[in-house]
């Protein structure tokens, strides 16, 4: 088959792992790692979002998410 696979996948030996860390599946989907980078900025953009609300809506937006969150298990529970 050469370097690509089925649906022109390429494999865990070929080029490097930024060039194929990111492929198209058959459905059109992307397949994107974790990587260190990535969990850094979603660290830092939570941490942005607590330290915003803490200033600015004094803890309101946890407690909402949180009221909502068990409104959805509540939902899925009538589901179950």
């Amino acid at each position: 088959m050469g370097i690509f696979r089925t649906y022109g996948r390429r494999g865990r030996n070929h080029g490097s792992p930024e060039l194929s860390a990111l492929y198209l599946h058959p459905v059109g989907r992307y397949d994107i790692r974790m990587t260190n980078a990535v969990a850094i900025g979603i660290l830092i953009a939570i941490a942005a979002f607590f330290a915003l609300d803490h200033y600015v809506l004094h803890w309101e937006a946890p407690l909402f998410l949180a009221r909502k969150f068990v409104e959805l298990l509540q939902w899925l529970a009538f589901w179950r």
